[in-house]
């Protein structure tokens, strides 16, 4: 590098401390190759083991969650199947009460009264009641 300062120009040993400190920069540090660093070394058995059993536990884990799941899917289909099949006996045993009671009106729906003409005179007189004579007879409603 030139320096444009003049009184830089006349020192020489600036020019030398500048040149080492270039050299320093353009060098580069001494590293260890990457063939050189060591693998890791493989895991001991109890890591393996601790690895294992931690994905068995994990399986057994999700297998449960699964089942727990599948019991609820099948819940979740039986409920409104029951309920389904409950409305549709209700509905049966309703309509099977609305025709008793039809039939037990039409049944019903006869007089409870009854009365029957007898043999005998009519009267009539001006300003009074008009009686026929009637006989009422036993319905055997009441």
């Amino acid at each position: 590098m030139i320096s444009e300062n003049p009184s830089d120009k006349n020192e020489p040993g600036i020019d030398a401390s500048r040149e080492s400190i270039q050299q320093s920069r353009d060098s580069k540090p001494d590293i260890a190759s990457a063939s050189n660093v060591p693998d890791t070394p493989p895991a001991s058995f109890d890591e393996q083991k601790a690895k294992t059993h931690r994905k068995e536990r994990r399986e057994k884990v999700r297998f449960a969650a699964e089942l727990i799941v599948g019991f609820f899917v099948v819940l979740y289909t039986m409920v409104p199947a029951a309920l389904w099949l409950t409305a549709r006996n209700a509905n049966r045993i309703a309509n099977q009460s609305v025709t008793n009671a039809d039939m037990n009106f039409r049944r019903d729906e006869r007089a409870w009264l009854a009365f029957k003409f007898v043999e005998g005179k009519l009267t009539f007189t001006l300003n009074k009641s008009f009686l026929v004579p009637t006989e009422r007879p036993s319905t055997a409603l009441t």
